[in-house]
């Protein structure tokens, strides 16, 4: 895994400085985007009377009285910025979401929850070497407040100039101090939006992308994945079978120009292949990887889901054709892509929409500006259909 990762860290840095803004707009609902009327606002309406400090938090003043929700998280900060100080880092950002953007994660994928204690679906966390700080919005702002300790600023969301993460974490820095962020975790442009922001700065921040999460190096207590097996979803619920399924995609891949997609949203791959999982509690989905071109059908699956009942629902023994499923290994599609594009002349990224994130910039990364695209997915409008 370590080796994988290492080869994808060397190509994203080949390529991360010829990634320009991708077409097809951005609009990110979650805590770590910057929404471009930031750059625009008045200096009134971005007026604070004063920064926001551990003082104005609740129960900070009465350290022998606090809420009985909150988690110890002095070890773990201290931890991290060791870790980040080793790496040449000045600050670290910590979303929500997992490797494929999804709102709702696996126990193993609350990395922003471990760090921070705070629990919601929504958050964006940043730590310096000196400070951290929490941002959510108004959904959770009880929570939050009861929920982190007296290490964390709480930026509460929209309400100021402290909502946007960014003009605090500069505000923070010194001249040219690096960012990292893990790109696996981040959408393809949301970090492009970031990319522009430091790009702009005064202060020439520069955003590093970080493949080995510093995190997973001192998250102890990390929990195991699932090791259920898959489930064949059958057709009397699905109402088409894979093959169909495909056949379908296919068809929408070549009326609008392209010869292949990169699936990366857990939803779309479990409804595709007819398959359900149980990798993310109370959502019926699995860590999966997929690509679909004219000429084969590949699904990356961690080892333990690559049982004989999925073999042979996919047709994947001795697989040589475009109608079958070829099963490789989840972390080798970061190998795979670089050498399956050479076949490639327009790639389709699903773009965030609605509740689906979109692809990583780790992935998007690993595919020429010239050949990708970034779009709402096909199979996103197309399983929303009930016939």
């Amino acid at each position: 895994m370590i080796l994988n990762k290492l080869f994808v860290f060397s190509v994203i840095l080949g390529l991360v400085s010829s990634c320009g803004q991708e077409s097809g707009g951005i609009d990110f609902g979650d805590e770590g985007f910057i929404a471009k009327s930031l750059q625009n606002r008045s200096p009134f309406h971005l007026r604070r009377k004063r920064e926001a400090t551990i003082s104005d938090r609740k129960a900070c003043n009465d350290v022998a009285n606090p809420p009985k929700t909150r988690v110890n998280t002095g070890q773990r900060l201290e931890d991290l910025r060791a870790r980040l100080s080793a790496l040449g880092l000045a600050a670290f950002l910590i979303p929500s979401g997992d490797s494929h953007q999804s709102e709702y994660t696996a126990l193993a994928d609350k990395r922003r929850q471990w760090i921070g204690g705070f629990t919601g679906s929504s958050g964006f966390a940043v730590v310096t070497l000196e400070k951290a700080a929490m941002w959510t919005d108004g959904r959770y702002f009880l929570q939050a407040e009861d929920e982190l300790d007296c290490n964390w600023l709480f930026m509460k969301g929209q309400e100021d100039d402290d909502a946007a993460w960014f003009t605090w974490l500069s505000k923070q820095m010194s001249q040219g101090a690096k960012i990292g962020a893990d790109p696996s975790l981040t959408g393809a442009l949301s970090w492009l939006e970031w990319e522009e922001f430091f790009r702009k700065d005064s202060k020439n921040l520069t955003l590093q992308p970080i493949i080995q999460n510093p995190i997973d190096d001192i998250w102890y207590d990390r929990p195991a994945r699932p090791r259920d097996e898959l489930e064949v979803h059958d057709i009397k619920f699905s109402g088409l079978s894979w093959q169909e399924k495909v056949d379908k995609l296919r068809t929408e891949l070549m009326e609008n120009q392209f010869d292949s997609m990169v699936i990366t949203a857990l939803d779309e791959i479990a409804w595709l292949f007819n398959l359900r999982g149980n990798d993310v509690p109370y959502t019926p989905v699995f860590r999966a990887y997929a690509v679909v071109d004219m000429n084969q059908v590949l699904l990356y699956l961690p080892p333990e889901k690559q049982s004989v009942n999925v073999k042979r629902h996919l047709e994947s023994e001795d697989c040589n054709q475009k109608n079958c499923v070829k099963i490789q290994d989840y972390e080798a599609i970061f190998e795979d892509l670089p050498r399956l594009q050479d076949d490639w002349k327009k790639v389709l990224l699903g773009k965030k929409q609605a509740y689906t994130g979109g692809a990583s910039f780790a992935v998007f990364g690993l595919i020429p500006e010239s050949k990708r695209k970034l779009a709402l997915s096909p199979i996103m409008l197309t399983k929303a259909q009930k016939k």
